[in-house]
């Protein structure tokens, strides 16, 4: 009956079948309860309570600084480690130079052990001084107002950091525990002491980076404690405040040192900088259950937490602080680890409890507390009793936050740590069995019995998430946009089990979020200058891109930044939708600018910021593309950006082979343009669908007539020459005519926009090379009535004919104050006159200038045609100077057809193809 002896789920009828004391047998109150809130996400795992002080070999015994094996460190996720050559015979400074070296190298080598395995490194300059070896007698920093000798120290202590390259990663623990036997001289020399040291330090320039913490002291900060109160005002008054706020729980809880110290800090105007309590945990307390008590009190406050040494001499730089036995526990230099039950504990929290931590709370009479997380697959609530026997009960509330149903049963299975001693071999947690629980109003409460066999056991309790409950939303955008983050993140944690694979996840979460827990990287969307509140830049409020780059990289530190790229932003939606957007981002020349700073800058992921719907002008994908038209085609129809594609494609390349230019990767000679087909002076308020209209809600960013930032637009041809070699670009906008030298590469070209056609040559030497004359003319009529401060992109040579399709067009008419606008696209054509009848088509020719305007193969004549229907003439599309020639598989009764009409824009893939 191994899941029946202490499990901390049995049924309260089996405990008189164990002998067990009836003061196991407590009711359930709020003084005996620890909480789970799974609804209420923290972020996801630091494991801030896995670092410890010393316990890492080195020379100064003897010991060899690799006789732990690495999978040691890994395993538990150690990542702060505190030292500074203390309990060596070499006493340090006060002992003379090479006392000093001894405890320096021996500094070094945990320090270098340390940065091995990622782990920061708080430097202990006390202990290099030597103050276990200093008396009352001694001479100590500051007597008589004497510093001369400090100051030699830390100049050699400074540089000798620096010159053996050990910046990186580096705390300096300015003195510890001032307030205990580490000091024996007054708190008034120790705050000299301390502002000397801190701006001795930050005058360095090498030393900028490197945190200055302190005070580490013995006692816990409150508004009771005159040492902790004259420390909080000097530093302040003296601008010397420390980069994380330390002290010491040995004994101490930090559930009450958090509130005193905030009372404190608040007092006095402190800033609220890191917490690291950088010694914790009596050696009594250095049990499974007392490191599992111990994680869920630093996880819930966001406290830093490094375990306590209690060894002396060289078992003082072993052990890892008493988290390992071996072979010969009175060797220095023995072999033969093992890891202890606390160990264990610290082994699961850092390879099991992944994904993002929950919000609880521990037991009112501070005795029991939990930490639990919501991982791919499970939920794990790992739960420690501050040593002392009982029962004490666990209740998980809001379940179906992981998918599971309200009531019902729920199925927790229990793995306890046992301890064998500070040096008692422990190879895995044991497992107690799998018991199940009825619940109702989704949440479950079950029992922890702490029985003196178990004392000093830790527990976790585990559970499946389910994800077949979700329905996920299928646009991330609208999720990320109207979900908690914390629901997002689950949502990638059931994504994750589903797949089977893990997933980076870089969504578009905002350094004014919050935090970056759970989130692999971030993307920027606002791609465009603006104002800072999603509108175009205003007198005194002006954000560029650039400006979004840097509150990005800050903000993630060393996760992932994908930076945003976009060539444009229009739109200006009214009546034809309950909702209603209406504004510009100067974009101009935004995308070719944006490239070559992206190409500059190297970020680790580039995004070009494109919607398949239109809706906001920056697609650069073809109009064609079937989709439903909620609006935007009164703006997109005849307006197509695949050059913005053609543009970019040497510099994707470029950016693919880290280049910073993109000379080497233009496949051949092309020119890219862009325009408005308006400039923004024209008035078209008398028809505009937004213009004389109320919002339709309060606050929307519906703007009448003209979009919200026009003037911000400039009038300007933005021309993008990307050739092999060198030429004369020549253009014609209106009569405005701009003749260019250029080299080969890409070059942006501006030419002030003009009334009229607008014309774009290539030459070398007296030859043309490329020229064509664009389908869109710059006009002083506004298309369907409306503003339209879209961008017309073409190429020479031009590219395929790309309309809307019926599809696209659907909602171009709705709300349109004009008559003559049909749903159709009109490029390449001369569209008949709005204002008057054209002739019926016939099937006989009558003469009078009609022309043929449908025909068919000829009656036994497969190389012939006949005409069918006659009617108005009209003047084919221009020419794009591209040949068509049949489809593949399709014989030459195709290629006059193909010829002609590819030539003129009209080639269908179901019958022809560019030659």
């Amino acid at each position: 009956m191994r899941s029946l002896t202490i499990s901390g789920l049995l049924a309260l009828a089996a405990l008189p079948q164990l002998g067990l004391s009836s003061a196991l047998e407590r009711r359930q109150t709020s003084s005996n309860t620890a909480t789970v809130d799974l609804s209420k996400g923290r972020g996801s795992p630091k494991h801030l309570a896995s670092g410890f002080i010393y316990g890492i070999p080195d020379s100064g015994f003897g010991q060899s600084p690799t006789q732990i094996p690495d999978h040691f460190y890994t395993d538990m996720g150690f990542n702060y480690a505190r030292a500074g050559g203390a309990q060596m015979s070499e006493g340090g400074w006060v002992q003379g130079l090479q006392a000093y070296v001894a405890r320096f190298n021996s500094t070094k080598q945990n320090y270098l052990t340390s940065r091995k395995f990622g782990a920061r490194f708080q430097l202990l300059p006390h202990d290099i001084w030597g103050t276990d070896h200093a008396t009352s007698t001694t001479a100590w920093p500051g007597d008589n107002g004497d510093w001369t000798d400090y100051d030699k120290f830390l100049n050699q202590l400074l540089g000798d950091l620096q010159s053996n390259n050990m910046l990186d990663g580096l705390d300096i623990d300015i003195w510890n525990e001032a307030d205990g036997s580490f000091w024996s001289r007054s708190q008034d020399q120790y705050l000299q002491m301390w502002n000397r040291t801190y701006k001795r330090i930050r005058s360095s320039s090498a030393f900028k980076n490197v945190p200055l913490v302190g005070p580490s002291s013995a006692g816990q900060p409150s508004t009771s404690n005159s040492w902790w109160v004259a420390f909080v005002k000097y530093v302040m008054a003296n601008m010397v405040v420390p980069d994380q706020w330390t002290w010491h729980d040995e004994p101490g809880d930090v559930a009450n040192d958090h509130g005193n110290w905030q009372t404190l800090r608040q007092q006095y105007n402190a800033p609220d900088n890191q917490v690291n309590i950088n010694e914790y945990a009596v050696f009594s307390q250095q049990v499974a259950t007392g490191a599992a008590w111990w994680i869920s009190r630093l996880e819930r406050y966001n406290y830093i937490g490094l375990r306590g040494n209690w060894l002396s001499g060289c078992a003082l730089h072993d052990f890892m602080a008493s988290l390992l036995g071996k072979s010969d526990d009175n060797s220095c230099t023995a072999g033969g680890y093992v890891p202890n039950g606390e160990y264990q504990v610290y082994k699961y929290y850092n390879l099991n409890m992944t994904g993002t931590r929950a919000t609880t709370t521990g037991s009112g009479d501070g005795k029991l507390d939990v930490y639990a997380t919501i991982g791919t697959d499970k939920v794990r609530v790992l739960t420690g009793v501050n040593i002392a026997t009982g029962t004490w009960y666990i209740t998980i509330n809001n379940l179906s936050s992981v998918g599971l149903p309200t009531s019902g049963s729920l199925a927790i299975h229990t793995y306890g740590f046992v301890d064998n001693g500070h040096y008692g071999g422990v190879s895995a947690p044991t497992d107690r069995g799998v018991y199940s629980h009825t619940y109702s109003g989704n949440s479950v409460t079950f029992p922890v019995y702490q029985t003196n066999e178990d004392k000093n056991t830790a527990w976790t309790f585990e559970f499946a998430i389910q994800c077949q409950h979700y329905t996920l939303i299928s646009s991330t955008w609208k999720f990320i946009t109207v979900a908690p983050i914390f629901f997002v993140l689950l949502a990638r944690l059931c994504l994750v089990s589903a797949s089977g694979s893990n997933i980076f996840f870089v969504p578009n979460f905002t350094p004014w979020g919050g935090s970056t827990n759970g989130i692999d990287g971030a993307l920027n969307w606002m791609g465009w200058p603006n104002d800072g509140n999603n509108k175009a830049p205003k007198d005194g409020k002006s954000v560029s891109v650039a400006d979004g780059d840097k509150s990005y990289t800050n903000w993630l530190g060393n996760k992932k930044y994908m930076a945003p790229i976009s060539p444009w932003f229009f739109t200006h939606y009214g009546p034809e939708v309950d909702w209603s957007k209406n504004w510009v981002f100067p974009s101009g020349s935004l995308i070719f600018d944006r490239w070559n700073e992206v190409l500059q800058k190297g970020f680790p992921m580039v995004e070009i910021l494109t919607w398949n719907d239109y809706g906001e002008s920056h697609y650069i994908g073809p109009l064609k593309n079937k989709h439903t038209d909620d609006g935007a085609s009164k703006w997109s129809n005849d307006m197509p950006h695949n050059g913005w594609l053609d543009l970019s494609k040497p510099f994707i390349a470029a950016y693919k082979n880290k280049d910073t230019s993109v000379a080497k990767y233009i496949e051949k000679d092309q020119i890219i343009y862009w325009y408005r087909r308006n400039l923004k002076g024209l008035n078209c308020d008398a028809t505009d669908t937004t213009s004389g209209r109320a919002p339709p809600k309060p606050n929307e960013n519906y703007f009448q007539g003209r979009p919200d930032g026009w003037q911000t637009m400039e009038d300007t041809v933005y021309v993008v020459s990307l050739l092999q070699s060198a030429g004369t670009v020549i253009i014609k906008s209106g009569s405005n005519t701009v003749t260019k030298e250029v080299p080969a590469g890409a070059t942006l070209i501006k030419v002030d926009a003009g009334l009229g056609k607008q014309t774009f040559t290539l030459k070398r030497g007296s030859t043309n090379v490329l020229s064509d004359t664009s389908l869109m003319d710059i006009t002083a009529v506004c298309p369907c009535g409306l503003y339209n401060f879209n961008a017309y992109v073409g190429t020479v040579a031009a590219g395929f004919s790309d309309p809307l399709d019926g599809s696209g067009l659907a909602s171009l008419t709705v709300g349109l104050h004009v008559t003559t606008c049909q749903p159709k696209p009109s490029l390449g054509t001369n569209p008949a006159s709005p204002t008057q009848a054209n002739d019926p088509p016939t099937v006989t020719n009558p003469g009078n200038g009609n022309a043929c305007v449908e025909g068919a193969v000829a009656d036994g004549q497969s190389d012939q045609c006949k005409c069918i229907r006659y009617g108005t003439a009209v003047s084919p599309p221009a020419s794009n100077g591209r040949e068509g020639c049949p489809a593949s598989g399709l014989d030459d009764s195709y290629k006059g057809l193909c010829s002609y009409t590819c030539n003129h824009g009209y080639c269908p893939d179901t019958a022809c193809r560019y030659c």
